[in-house]
């Protein structure tokens, strides 16, 4: 009988990650030691903060939260709730400041704090004072992990990186997902929103969010393969998972052969940033835009979804529709 696979509770897939942190929470949980001081990067949406809940989880530990942009004294106060092996977990923490990736340092350096607090004996007057930390584990999740201090990088022992889901992987969290959401799918449904879902969880659960909508008239009836196409039709959403404004993307490069960053965003109404991170970056990981020097171009494989009837009727119907 084969051995099982490791898993977190509640979490669904990346079995090699989950297996070696499953090796580091049972050697830590020996040496009666906190877990290492971890980075999880990988694209937004892929599920790194229920992939580290459940890692808290695993441990049988607290998970204090905080954003990345909280400051120095929100950090410290979150610092000082922890007791002994607990987890500090900064989500988007490419977005903390200098002076707040340096205090992190310290933290972890000096095993106490600055922290500024009211002196009874002074008329509660504010007071600097350094606090002890108990052992204690930091967890990050960022998809810029480049926007780290090379100081703070350093002391970060352990790194994992998630990738997108495969179609079958997804599967199983659409069906989780479309249960806890109160939804009723086929295997088959489940399979094609997974297949449309770009190998990311949050993609996945806003088109359940949109299909348990567009179905609420008959919300006890299981949906099946053709209620899951049809409401892809509806929303404008190819057989390759598509959306509108993907489409009309791939539209301008056929009609232009080549765009810069800017002239594309220009041309779909939307900012810069937006464009780059959440259009393009499907359409180049499934190989069907390029970055080359002169400009953003069609792969082979995107002139082929040209010459396909998405691509026809997207260039018919031209550029005045599915802005940002």
């Amino acid at each position: 009988m084969g051995r099982r696979a490791p898993r977190f509770e509640g979490f669904v897939g990346h079995r090699q990650a989950v297996g070696r942190l499953s090796r580091l929470l049972d050697g830590a949980r020996l040496r009666k030691e906190p877990f290492p001081h971890t980075l999880i990067t990988g694209p937004a949406g892929v599920g790194k903060t229920k992939f580290i809940q459940s890692l808290a989880t695993a441990y049988g530990t607290k998970c204090v939260q905080v954003m990345g942009f909280q400051k120095e004294q929100e950090l410290g106060s979150a610092l000082l709730t922890l007791r002994h092996h607990d987890f500090l977990f900064i989500e988007e923490a490419h977005r903390l400041g200098l002076n707040e990736q340096e205090f992190l340092c310290q933290a972890i350096d000096n095993e106490k704090i600055p922290h500024t607090i009211a002196d009874p004996d002074n008329g509660d007057k504010p007071v600097v004072r350094l606090m002890p930390l108990v052992p204690w584990t930091l967890l990050l999740a960022t998809d810029q992990p480049g926007q780290f201090l090379q100081s703070l990088q350093t002391r970060i022992v352990n790194n994992v990186h998630l990738n997108h889901y495969e179609p079958h992987e997804l599967k199983e969290i659409v069906a989780e997902l479309a249960r806890t959401l109160g939804m009723l799918l086929t295997p088959q449904a489940a399979l094609a929103l997974a297949e449309v879902s770009h190998g990311l969880p949050r993609n996945a659960k806003q088109l359940l969010v949109l299909l348990r909508l567009a179905s609420a008239a008959t919300p006890t009836r299981q949906l099946g393969l053709e209620d899951v196409r049809a409401f892809l039709a509806a929303e404008g959403i190819d057989s390759r998972g598509l959306k509108p404004i993907e489409q009309r993307y791939l539209g301008h490069l056929a009609q232009r052969k080549r765009l810069s960053l800017g002239s594309m965003a220009q041309l779909l109404g939307c900012d810069i940033e937006y464009v780059q991170s959440q259009v393009e970056s499907p359409l180049i990981r499934t190989g069907l835009v390029e970055i080359a020097p002169t400009g953003r171009r069609l792969t082979k494989e995107g002139l082929q979804w040209v010459a396909s009837p998405s691509g026809r009727e997207t260039r018919e119907k031209g550029e005045g529709i599915s802005s940002c």
